[in-house]
């Protein structure tokens, strides 16, 4: 059975040797910054979820498309980044600016609409 919660993330985010070997214009230092606040909100939040025992299934936007295509339109956002949370029965939840809103209010169960 499939886990309640969704959250799409990017392992490209995790492969910056990759990308490390482009060019070093002001462009690619901006993307490096971008993919480096990815990499290390992705990492908490699996942190958080796994310390907290939360069920939750990864979807990975960097190898579909098709994939990339369905967070955007689930987070109503043509331009939306990972990480993005779902819930599988109650829909979008948020994305992670709203993740860490419900840590710091001590919410998350809320937020993800969880019971553990």
């Amino acid at each position: 059975m499939s886990n309640p919660i969704i959250v799409y993330v990017s392992t490209v985010s995790s492969n910056l040797e990759v990308l490390s070997c482009f060019d070093n214009s002001p462009l690619m230092k901006a993307v490096m910054v971008l993919v480096l606040q990815i990499k290390k909100q992705q990492q908490k939040l699996e942190m958080i979820l796994s310390s907290k025992k939360v069920p939750v299934d990864y979807i990975d936007v960097a190898s579909s498309e098709e994939a990339k295509a369905e967070m955007r339109e689930k987070a109503k956002d043509p331009k939306a980044l990972p990480p993005q949370f779902v819930h599988r029965n109650h829909g979008y939840l948020g994305d992670y600016k709203a993740f860490e809103e419900a840590l710091e209010s001590e919410s998350l169960f809320e937020f993800l609409k969880y019971t553990p």
